[in-house]
């Protein structure tokens, strides 16, 4: 995130208090949860969290827009999976990722998709290339119901990490396989 991004965000804080409902409040501290993971800062990244859960605590307001009904306990799980992977925090991350795809709708099904598709990076990132190879298997035959380039474009890197030769082995030749004759494209 550039410094103008980073006034931005701040701004957002600053000009929306006293106003804002909680879950704006909260998303405004997720994204800058998400910004700072980014920038590689922990410490700022878990203040960010924490106040997005206190402010989502407090519940929803009769005054929060409509395009806020995606601000749930979901989205922050998922908010601190994505997060913790570029922290370089697999193990953690893996944690979120799972919650997410145990417990999501099926109505959310490319959710479903993406966050399992994040797990198996997370799980290749841990070391487990077999695990991380079935669950993107897992994944492969309903990638055709689904439009997503996100979900496409981590497989993509999932593919391309469990093609290396020196991780070979015959799960992740079978996920490979699988994932051409899938024709997935990023």
């Amino acid at each position: 995130m550039t410094l103008a991004g980073r006034r931005s965000n701040r701004a957002a804080l600053r000009v929306s208090s006293g106003w804002a409902t909680p879950r704006l409040t909260t998303l405004l501290h997720l994204r800058r949860a998400r910004a700072y993971s980014v920038l590689g800062d922990t410490s700022g990244f878990t203040r960010e969290m924490t106040k997005a859960r206190r402010e989502f605590e407090r519940g929803t307001h009769q005054d929060d827009l409509p395009f806020l009904g995606f601000v749930t306990d979901h989205e922050m799980t998922g908010v601190q999976g994505t997060s913790f992977l570029v922290l370089g925090n697999p193990e953690r991350a893996a944690q979120s990722f799972r919650a997410m795809t145990m417990d999501l709708s099926p109505s959310h099904r490319r959710n479903q998709l993406y966050y399992t598709t994040r797990l198996a990076e997370a799980t290749y990132k841990q070391g487990d290339v077999n695990e991380a190879a079935r669950i993107g298997m897992s994944v492969l035959p309903a990638i055709g119901q689904v439009s997503s380039g996100r979900v496409s474009r981590h497989l993509a890197q999932l593919r391309s990490n469990l093609g290396r030769p020196q991780g070979s082995t015959a799960t992740t030749r079978e996920f490979v396989d699988a994932y051409a004759a899938a024709a997935v494209r990023p």
